[in-house]
Parts: C-alpha cells; structure tokens; sequence
C-alpha cells in the first residue's frame, strides 16, 4: 500500500486535516497508478521547537511564538 507522510507543523485543526488527503491522494493515482482506496496519508504533527529552516529553530524566528525572536547578523 502507498504511504504519504506529510510532516507540517502542529495546531492544525481537524477539520483542516480532514480537508487534505484528497489532493495527494490523487496525485499519486495519477503519478503511479495506486489504487486511491489504498493510499494511506500520516499527518505527522511537529513542535515548532523541532523543526528549524535556514539554521534557525522555527519558534525562535515566528514572530507568534512566545518564544523571543532572534536576530542574525550576518
């Protein structure tokens, strides 16, 4: 069975996550030819203090995080 595993950052709702299986679903139909019945889709929840872009921890550059923002100088 194909597997999706989607990593996005928490506090999405549960109405949102059941709005978005579709469209990769079908994606990969139309990519691989799967079954759409036997795609599965993971929504993987993760912490803004686990996850980091352009060497910065997300929450220390998220302006709505109660964490302080960080400056760099470059």
């Amino acid at each position: 069975m194909p597997l999706i595993r989607v990593d996005i950052g928490e506090g999405r709702t549960l109405e949102r996550k059941r709005s978005q299986p579709q469209r990769p679903t079908k994606g990969l139909n139309s990519v691989t030819g799967a079954r759409s019945d036997r795609v599965q889709l993971i929504f993987a929840d993760v912490a803004k203090g686990n996850w980091s872009y352009a060497g910065i921890l997300h929450r220390d550059n998220n302006p709505w995080s109660p964490a302080p923002a960080q400056t760099i100088q470059v």
